[in-house]
C-alpha cells in the first residue's frame, strides 16, 4: 500500500473517530488534499477509500472495529516482513494488479510475484478504464485460465460447481 494511500485511510480512521463523525466525516474527506491527490491517480481508489465510510456510515455498528482496522493499516511496514514468509509459500498463485492504483501499488504486485516461488502476475486495465462488468469478466477470465493451466479440469469442475460466473470451458 502506498504511503498516500495508508495516510489516506488514517485519516478515514481519524474522522470515524470523531464525535460528529455521522454528520462530517464524508465532507471532510473530500475536502482533503490527499483524497483529491488519490482520486487525480487512481479514481478506483478514491471511490474505495470513500467506499470506507459509507460501510459505517450504513452500518454504523461496524464503526469500531472499522477505526480499529483502519489504525493498524499505516503502521504496517511494507513488504520487507513478507520475504521470508513469501518464500515460504508452496502453492501456485495469481496476482491481479493494475497499473497506477495508489492501494495496491503494481510495484508492490511485482515485488511480491518476483519472491513467490510459483506465481504469475497479470496486468488488468484498472476499473476505471472500462466499464465494471466488463471490469470483472476479465478479472473472472483470468482466474478461471489461471485455475485451469494448475487443476485437472475434472478437480476445477467439481471445486468450482456453485460458481457459475467463472467459465469453465474443458481444457486439452
Amino acid at each position: 500500500m502506498s504511503l498516500q494511500a495508508r495516510q489516506a485511510l488514517g485519516l478515514v480512521a481519524t474522522l470515524l473517530a470523531e464525535e460528529d463523525w455521522r454528520s462530517s466525516a464524508s465532507g471532510a474527506l473530500e475536502r482533503s488534499h490527499i483524497l483529491r491527490t488519490i482520486d487525480e491517480v487512481c479514481s478506483d481508489a478514491a471511490r474505495s477509500i470513500r467506499g470506507q465510510i459509507q460501510i459505517v456510515l450504513s452500518s454504523p455498528e461496524r464503526r469500531e472495529s472499522a477505526i480499529a482496522c483502519l489504525r493498524r493499516l499505516p503502521l504496517a511496514r511494507g513488504l520487507d516482513d513478507l520475504e521470508h514468509d513469501l518464500a515460504r509459500v508452496r502453492c501456485p498463485t495469481l496476482i491481479l494488479a493494475a497499473e497506477g492504483d495508489p492501494i495496491h501499488p503494481f510495484g508492490y504486485a511485482r515485488r511480491i510475484a518476483q519472491r513467490l516461488p510459483d506465481c504469475e502476475l497479470v496486468e488488468i486495465a484498472p476499473k476505471s478504464a472500462r466499464d465494471e462488468a466488463r471490469h470483472l469478466e476479465e478479472v473472472d477470465r483470468t482466474i478461471g485460465d489461471f485455475l485451469r493451466s494448475k487443476l485437472p479440469f475434472q478437480a476445477l469442475t467439481a471445486a468450482l460447481a456453485s460458481r457459475r460466473h467463472i467459465e469453465l470451458g474443458e481444457t486439452t
